[in-house]
Formats: structure tokens, sequence, C-alpha cells
């Protein structure tokens, strides 16, 4: 372990919490400051935000982890032992400060191309993208017509083995799932252990269409939510 980190370690302890040690970083004049959990826990986990931004920061082994979350859902992360770009980057976090910004002032701070997305409130039209580009050659026929079909283009796509359809990036139903079955080929399922069709893309998609026109998506994540 590194020796500066050590000196970290035992200043935490010496003041009992995480946050404590976190919150000796902060201006005086800083009205959110860090809270964290009881004992034994209150040695390696903080907490500082408020009803729309959080940051959770957690102590490893030889740094800090942060999660940068806005909305209930993590958009950020990252870990780095510099205790002072934790709390510069948390607090300007909370003023609202973007993602591109955090990343180019505390280079420690990652997100993803979606993740990106929520802050430009265009995470569906992202995924899309992010499907079509990197859709296995097995599913490209189907992920194209899926795209061209402005019902099913409301949905949240996932693109794996199968391409899946869901309400919203976070929704832990599967609205639907198209499976390749051979050249030309492809199954669509739906809720059910029997497949709702078995034919070639343009009637598959058709068919999911018209099982989709019932639903309703979930709204993404956006900056302005």
């Amino acid at each position: 372990m590194d020796g500066s980190f050590e000196a970290d370690r035992r200043e935490i302890a010496e003041r009992g919490s995480l946050a404590a040690a976190l919150n000796a970083e902060l201006d005086q004049e800083q009205p959110v400051r860090f809270t964290g959990p009881p004992a034994p826990r209150a040695e390696f986990s903080a907490l500082i935000g408020d009803d729309r931004s959080t940051a959770n920061v957690d102590l490893a082994v030889d740094r800090y982890v942060v999660r940068f979350n806005r909305q209930g859902l993590e958009w950020a992360a990252g870990s780095t032992a510099d205790r002072r770009s934790v709390v510069a980057a948390t607090t300007a976090w909370l003023s609202g400060a973007g993602l591109e910004q955090l990343a180019r002032e505390w280079p420690f701070v990652e997100f993803s191309e979606l993740q990106l997305a929520y802050e430009r409130g265009d995470a569906l039209e992202t995924q899309w993208r992010i499907v079509r580009r990197d859709a296995s050659p097995l599913l490209r026929e189907v992920v194209e017509l899926a795209w061209a079909a402005p019902t099913v283009r409301r949905f949240f796509p996932l693109s794996g083995h199968n391409l899946l359809f869901t309400a919203g990036e976070h929704s832990s139903a599967v609205l639907a799932s198209v499976m390749f079955v051979g050249p030309g080929t492809y199954r669509l399922y739906a809720g059910r252990r029997e497949p709702e069709v078995e034919a070639a893309a343009a009637q598959v998609i058709a068919r999911l269409a018209e099982l989709l026109e019932t639903k309703e998506p979930e709204p993404c994540p956006s900056q302005d939510a």
C-alpha cells in the first residue's frame, strides 16, 4: 500500500468515519455534508447529495471508489487515491457539473456512451445507435428492420445472442426476444415458452410491432428530469 494512502486510512480511523475525513476537506460554507452509516461501516462508506443527485464514496485498499448518481441511477464512476479530488469532483457534481466537465477536470471519472446520453436526453436514440453498430452479423437484418418500424423503435433494445426489447434500460421485464434460427429465419418470443412466430425477418418484426402496439415504453433518464 502506498504510504500516502496509509496516512489517509489512519486519519479516517482517528476521525471515526470516512464522512468526517471527507468533510474536513469541505469549505465551511458548503451546505451539504458527507454522511455515513453507523459503525463498523462508518470508516468504509460515505454519501453526499440531495433529492436529485448523490455521490457514494467507498474506501478500498489503496484508493477511494466514487459513484456519481442522478435520479437514482449511476451516471459515472471512478477511483483515485487523492481525497481532495474526490471532494472537489463530488461537490462539483452536486453543483450541476456535467459528465464531460467532471472527466476533464478530474480524469478518474469515467462514464459510458449511454451514460453521457442520459445527460443529453437522447438515451434511447443512443442505445439504438450502439445496437445497430455492434450487433452480431447474424442479427443485423432483423435489427435494421426493427429500427425502421416506428412502434418497435420506441422500446429499448439489447443485443447479445438474441435481440431483446424492454420498456426501458432499467426495466427488469423483457417484453420480447428475437432469436436467430438459421439463414433468413428468426424466432420471436414474447412472454410465453412457445414462440409467437418463426419466419423471415420482415414477418417477425411485423408481428413484434403488433405485440408492442399495446405496450408503453418507460421514459429514459435525462438531465432535466
